[in-house]
């Protein structure tokens, strides 16, 4: 049956009332609306939260190129007894995927979450130039290291060092792959005589040298990080309250010691963007990073 005048009429004029009613309702409310939607999924204090899910891996891809320094003409320096200046070629990048997952995760009471990180990383061929089993001749980082941990001792250990150095050959330079360089790790007869004296104020946590040995896989690495979740304050979401149940770490004296900031990877609600802090377990401190650019300027 066709509708009649006055029915189209009626029903015309309840759409419209009842769009009006929402529209006065949503411009009364809508701040109330989106505070709500705000506390309820941009927070970490539960597991079935938006931010939570985003948080606990990381969701966009990452990656991480290393490049390495061959010392090409390191005999031609040796023969010409350091008359010739040496030459270092880059080589790379080998560049890795990236992945953050959370592992170990406590929800305290005082509205801060406990939590490591396990980081992984995978070879991308696609994106490296040349190969892990390329060949790299770099200065020795352990006999540096050794060197300028005895400059200052008793000239009878810094010949018991020198005599063990003769001993066991061990050169200026070594060569090793790439991946034994990033994350493999290779053995040296110094760090296995270190490890096996245990001498004080000396520890080494591992058995092989690499600049990431060790680390692809670990949840312990990074140590344990305290943050808050925002429930009791978004603005306070993803700032770092304690590292390793510290709030200040012993490598830096006063407040560049001082655990704050974020991760890097989650951000509270900025309001000032003029800088921003993050905190880095690499570096064992927080570093502030200043933008020339705000916000403002943009609109």
């Amino acid at each position: 049956m066709p509708c009649t005048p006055t029915c189209r009429k009626w029903t015309v004029f309840g759409f419209g009332t009842f769009f009006l009613v929402l529209g006065v309702f949503l411009v009364l409310c809508w701040n109330d609306v989106v505070q709500l939607i705000k506390n309820q999924e941009l927070n970490l204090g539960n597991d079935d939260t938006t931010e939570y899910k985003f948080w606990e891996e990381t969701p966009i891809p990452m990656y991480i190129e290393f490049y390495l320094y061959n010392w090409s003409n390191y005999q031609e320096v040796i023969d010409s007894n350091w008359t010739k200046k040496p030459s270092f070629y880059q080589m790379g990048p080998y560049t890795y995927t990236e992945k953050h997952i959370r592992k170990d995760v406590i929800f305290n009471d005082n509205h801060t979450l406990t939590f490591k990180t396990d980081r992984l990383w995978h070879y991308a061929p696609e994106r490296s130039s040349g190969s892990l089993d390329d060949q790299i001749t770099t200065v020795n980082p352990i006999l540096l290291t050794v060197a300028n941990m005895v400059k200052y001792k008793h000239p009878i250990v810094r010949i018991g060092v020198n005599f063990f150095l003769e001993e066991k050959r061990i050169n200026l330079t070594v060569t090793q792959s790439a991946k034994e360089f990033i994350f493999e790790g290779y053995e040296d007869p110094m760090l296995t005589l270190l490890k096996k004296l245990h001498l004080k104020h000396i520890d080494i946590p591992f058995t092989k040298f690499g600049w990431f040995a060790a680390r692809n896989g670990s949840i312990d690495y990074d140590g344990t990080f305290n943050m808050f979740d925002g429930t009791d304050d978004v603005r306070k979401l993803g700032r770092f309250s304690s590292w390793n149940y510290n709030k200040s770490t012993k490598y830096y004296p006063g407040y560049c010691g001082q655990v704050n900031g974020t991760s890097g990877e989650l951000w509270y609600p900025v309001e000032d963007d003029s800088h921003v802090q993050i905190f880095s377990p690499d570096t064992c401190r927080r570093f502030n990073f200043s933008n020339a650019y705000s916000a403002q300027d943009f609109i």
